[in-house]
């Protein structure tokens, strides 16, 4: 947590498209380094922060993998 405060964050990321499970782990992973673990208050770092996905396939499009023409557009949506 982040004094003085003990502020906590709490990102819940929820989607109903098909991603291979590999491949959202792998994007949650890089979104997650760009963005959400570069986040410093007067130099703490809170323990207790999470970011969670989501991905149920509700959807039906074919499942997304690293490799296809679909993950660059799911990526950037991440990100």
């Amino acid at each position: 947590m982040i004094a003085p405060n003990m502020a906590t964050m709490l990102c819940f990321i929820l989607t109903d498209i098909a991603v291979e499970k590999r491949t959202l782990i792998r994007a949650i992973k890089d979104s997650v380094n760009k963005s959400f673990n570069r986040i410093t208050i007067d130099g703490d770092m809170s323990t207790n922060d999470i970011v969670l996905i989501m991905a149920n396939g509700m959807l039906g499009n074919s499942e997304i993998k690293e490799n296809s023409a679909s993950y660059k557009i799911f990526k950037n949506a991440l990100d």
